[in-house]
């Protein structure tokens, strides 16, 4: 019986099929819708001109829609907002009536004294942008807003809530006035003024191979994250997909029988076939959206800052793959050896620090003129696992194509190597999974 046919005779297992393949389908569509709406709308606040702030905020846009939708259930505009003052009665403090319950993503400031509190700031801030404001002394929100000695202190519960801020950047409060907006603008306008007095940033930091443009530079990251999670997604859905045949079959009393039925080497070329499938239906989900983001949304000169040199380009995903594989590849061998758990222990733990070691190392060389540092920079960058991080920023901070193809080069037979020693450990110690 060959790989192909035991793969395929196993993702037929209708909890192995739920688990091991629909399930990346739907984080892949999570993702990427996330993806779109999130990108779209910090590239659009960071590259807007003032005329085009004073259009986003005098007109209703999609985007509000669409995260009014998510957080609310409805993406019609919100009505006027409705502060609430809390209400002492013995020793608990409850809401004035029951139309004022918290519910979700909604703003509660903390007071001494919340029937004399002065909250018209915050109001018109959040009007528009979230149904209720709290007043109250210690009321439990999403968003909780407090005074305190060093200033005001927002904390906010969850990434949902972000959403909140989000809209109140381009919203215009129900019966705001017309200097309201002017002020809004005036002050978008007196912004653009003071960076176009520095004009175009280019920082030429030691050990890195071109100039970095710092004013683009928040444009060029949101591209450089959007790839680095993709990559770091897919790779733990491989981690993971292992790990659940192999338990799926165990907790059964079926995973010995199995591999004694098809061979060692045979299942465990299975395993990397599933896996292959899985990270498979995953980008199906997700790049599509990906392209489109990034042919639609992104402006034409921060995808060129973005690739630069195709071929540089090219050889940056690959020492990202490399890279982040051969971290993949040792976490899953801390995974298998979970019985053995000081091995186990080093093998999770080790690279981690390795890769903190290496950042805060050749972050201090940036720091530190000299051809020396220049030269630990390029050392660092080389070594798998240790330059993980330079790697990763390598479109904001361009490095030599020659340190990234080392990098790539000893990523990749470390994966190999790791494979390799997996394969054998997996064959010599089958019981102890």
């Amino acid at each position: 019986m060959n790989s192909v046919s035991v793969a395929l005779s196993l993702i037929r297992v209708p909890k192995l099929f739920v688990s091991l393949l629909l399930w990346p389908l739907i984080i892949g569509l999570i993702v990427a819708a996330m993806q779109i709406v999130l990108s779209t709308v910090f590239l659009e606040m960071v590259s807007e001109s003032p005329a085009d702030y004073h259009k986003r905020i005098t007109t209703e846009s999609g985007e509000s829609r669409y995260i009014r939708e998510i957080l609310f259930g409805s993406g019609k505009k919100l009505p006027s907002i409705l502060i609430c003052r809390w209400l002492m009665e013995g020793s608990k403090e409850l809401p004035p009536s029951s139309s004022c319950q918290v519910k979700p993503n909604e703003v509660a400031v903390r007071s001494a004294s919340p029937a004399d509190a002065d909250v018209s700031e915050f109001a018109q801030f959040f009007d528009g942008s979230t149904p209720k404001l709290h007043v109250c002394r210690s009321c439990q929100a999403d968003i909780i807003i407090e005074r305190n000695t060093t200033g005001v202190t927002s904390d906010v519960y969850g990434f949902a809530p972000l959403g909140v801020y989000v809209l109140t950047d381009g919203n215009t409060p129900s019966g705001a006035s017309s200097d309201y907006v002017t002020a809004k603008v005036a002050a978008r306008e007196k912004l653009e003024r003071l960076r176009q007095i520095s004009g175009t940033v280019f920082l030429h930091p030691p050990g890195t191979a071109h100039a970095v443009n710092v004013t683009e530079a928040s444009k060029v990251m949101v591209l450089v994250i959007n790839t680095a999670t993709l990559a770091i997604i897919t790779l733990w859905l491989s981690l993971k997909g292992h790990r659940k045949v192999l338990d799926y079959f165990a907790r059964n009393g079926a995973l010995l029988p199995l591999v004694a039925a098809c061979g060692k080497s045979t299942f465990y070329r299975s395993l990397w076939l599933i896996t292959m499938l899985r990270v498979t239906f995953f980008l199906l989900a997700v790049l599509p959206s990906t392209f489109i983001l990034f042919a639609r949304s992104i402006p034409n000169e921060t995808l060129t800052m973005f690739i630069g040199d195709p071929d540089n380009f090219v050889l940056w995903l690959l020492a990202l793959l490399a890279s982040l594989s051969s971290l993949a590849i040792i976490a899953s061998i801390a995974e298998l050896k979970h019985r053995h758990s000081m091995v186990s222990f080093l093998y999770r733990y080790t690279p981690i620090f390795l890769a903190l070691a290496g950042s805060i190392i050749w972050a201090y060389c940036i720091f530190t003129a000299g051809e020396t540092s220049a030269r630990v920079q390029q050392v660092i960058t080389s070594l798998p696992i240790v330059g993980v991080s330079p790697v990763i920023i390598s479109p904001l901070l361009p490095l030599s194509s020659t340190v990234m193809a080392a990098h790539c080069a000893l990523s990749g037979a470390l994966v190999l190597l790791m494979m390799h020693l997996n394969s054998r450990w997996f064959a010599a110690h089958l019981e102890e999974i």
